[in-house]
């Protein structure tokens, strides 16, 4: 294993239900949230391919990853028509 470990985290809630909930009893409550981490391969992460920018104080700084989407064909999700 040649490079640091790179992880996923994903935040999963049940707003959806609680949004119906809300709307059917007229009740609010805080969702519910759960989160998975997933461990990159090594292969992940070099098709990732972050970036060193350059140096500072001796020290290498990378490209920051600004949004993930994950996207899922609708067997996955339950949305099929």
């Amino acid at each position: 294993m040649g490079q640091s470990k790179l992880t996923l985290l994903f935040v999963i809630n049940n707003f959806q239900s609680t949004m119906l909930e809300y709307e059917h009893t007229g009740m609010s409550l805080a969702p519910v949230r759960r989160a998975v981490e997933i461990e990159l391969t090594d292969e992940q992460i070099q098709k990732i391919g972050i970036r060193q920018l350059g140096m500072d104080c001796g020290k290498p700084y990378f490209e920051t990853i600004e949004t993930v989407s994950l996207t899922a064909p609708p067997s996955v999700t339950g949305d099929e028509g």
